[in-house]
């Protein structure tokens, strides 16, 4: 099946958006959030776009890539399988970033890993 055809690149992924509840956008919750996404896969927090039980950006390596949370009545509820990949361009960096993962795991019982 042919579909439509780009002369300037391919597009990708530009961003993900994704719903909690306004109490997991609290600054706390945020804080944590951005040191466990910046430690282990280096999203990197954006403050300047952060607003208090509302939303948080991460840009995610590239300004055109983002992941974009915010408050909603009621939140975004998926099933446990449900997720967003990212590729890495060697199996050592996969490995590195479950290893980081496993070490969040170990002292932080909310991360799961599958």
């Amino acid at each position: 099946m042919a579909g439509p055809t780009f002369t300037t690149r391919n597009p990708r992924f530009n961003h993900v958006a994704m719903s909690l509840t306004a109490d997991e956008l609290d600054e706390e919750h945020r804080k944590a959030r951005a040191e466990f996404y910046g430690d282990v896969f280096g999203f990197y927090d954006l403050p300047m776009m952060a607003e208090d039980r509302k939303r948080q950006v991460f840009q995610v390596h590239t300004i055109e890539q983002f992941v974009f949370l915010i408050a909603a009545d009621p939140p975004m509820r998926a099933p446990r399988l449900d997720h967003f990949g990212l590729s890495v361009g060697a199996e050592s960096e996969l490995d590195d970033i479950l290893a980081r993962a496993q070490a969040w795991q170990a002292r932080d019982d909310r991360v799961d890993i599958i």
